[in-house]
């Protein structure tokens, strides 16, 4: 990948996910892809929860007025916890602001990888029955940091990103309004088409 060295030139892009999985992910995007013009910089919240990706997300386009910032939202602990209709409420106020951008997996961000593999329209109880799931293609699948890195996970699930992932995501979002709170969902290859086809 070509260095940019006149960091003045690139736009400051943050991406906050609510787990390690997330940061890994497009901390080894950013190493593997060639995308000129973009400093993605994966960060994680201080605390857990949508709320504190917000918090997060605020303050990062109060410092800097050019910069984009994507969320990266787990619906299981918003449903579970039957905080939909004031996720709803909240998601509306901060799209007010077009720096931010919000995407939601549900269950979690592990859906993401799944649908790597397979077009999956049941939902899933929890995140840990997604990663069950996974090991059918991923056999030694765990979210260990170590475990993420060492993998090198982006790499990895590449070769079916355009193939398998973008659609299968995409054939989810068809007739969403309709969908029950549980169906699942993963907004990821939204985020990555802008990534991937900038400049």
């Amino acid at each position: 990948m070509r260095r940019i060295n006149n960091r003045s030139t690139q736009k400051q892009v943050y991406i906050i996910g609510d787990g390690h999985s997330e940061k890994i992910y497009f901390e080894q995007l950013k190493v593997n892809e060639d995308i000129k013009g973009l400093n993605i910089k994966p960060e994680l919240p201080v605390h857990s929860g949508y709320k504190s990706i917000f918090t997060k997300a605020k303050a990062y386009i109060k410092e800097d007025k050019e910069c984009k910032v994507y969320c990266l939202i787990d619906f299981d602990k918003i449903v579970e916890e039957g905080k939909v209709k004031q996720f709803n409420k909240d998601l509306e106020a901060v799209l007010k602001n077009k720096q931010i951008q919000v995407f939601i997996n549900n269950p979690c961000f592990e859906f993401w990888f799944l649908c790597h593999f397979e077009k999956r329209t049941g939902a899933f109880k929890n995140c840990d029955a997604v990663a069950n799931e996974l090991k059918k293609y991923v056999t030694d699948y765990c979210k260990r940091q170590d475990y993420l890195r060492k993998k090198g996970i982006y790499s990895h699930l590449r070769p079916n990103m355009v193939s398998h992932a973008i659609p299968n995501s995409e054939f989810l979002e068809s007739d969403r309004e309709n969908r029950s709170d549980y169906y699942p969902r993963s907004e990821v290859y939204k985020l990555l088409k802008v990534l991937l086809n900038h400049g």
